[in-house]
């Protein structure tokens, strides 16, 4: 995934999971805490938005079960403009 970047090697890697500044996507991986901060994600989201990017999210466990179905999430979400938000 050429022009993708771990948290690592980010810009503003504080705030971000993994950034694909050539497809302009965002993946955020979620524990649990992020029921409660959802308000501040939907906030953060729109703002990411507003700059261009598109943000996908997925629980932590379903990354941990459901790896595979994940990953095909992201591959097609780079090629697909539509696709963002949330996936369960």
């Amino acid at each position: 995934m050429a022009g993708c970047y771990s948290a690592a090697s980010a810009p503003s890697a504080d705030t971000l999971g993994v950034v694909c500044l050539e497809a302009a996507v965002i993946v955020e991986l979620d524990g649990s805490q992020h029921v409660i901060d959802a308000p501040y994600d939907a906030n953060r989201d729109a703002f990411l938005r507003s700059t261009g990017f598109r943000v996908l999210r997925f629980w932590n466990g379903d990354v941990l079960s459901r790896t595979d179905s994940v990953v095909e999430t992201i591959f097609e979400a780079l090629y697909r403009s539509e696709m963002e938000g949330r996936f369960e």
